[in-house]
This record gives structure tokens, sequence and C-alpha cells, in this order.
């Protein structure tokens, strides 16, 4: 099993980024940490593909 290091997100609005968009991109992370396996599964597939 290969071991994955937690990181950490700081998301600062401001210049032309405001709350709106800082909200969806919490989606879009939130979305990825719960679908790791099937974004895992699709990337290989994608990259393996003959």
């Amino acid at each position: 099993m290969i071991k994955v290091k937690k990181r950490k997100f700081l998301l600062l609005p401001g210049d032309g980024i405001g709350p709106e968009v800082i909200g969806e991109v919490k989606k879009i992370i939130t979305w990825f940490n719960v679908n790791k396996s099937l974004v895992g599964y699709l990337l290989f597939f994608a990259l393996y593909q003959a």
C-alpha cells in the first residue's frame, strides 16, 4: 500500500477570487476526498489504456 501524505490548502479570496469561488473549490476538494478510489481508477484507466 502506498502511503500518502496529508496535504493542507490555504484558500484566500481576493484579486478577483471571491467567496463564491472559494465555496465551489471547497466542494471540489471534498468530492475528491470522498471519491479517491474512483479518481484513482479513472486516472489509471486513462493512462494505461492501450
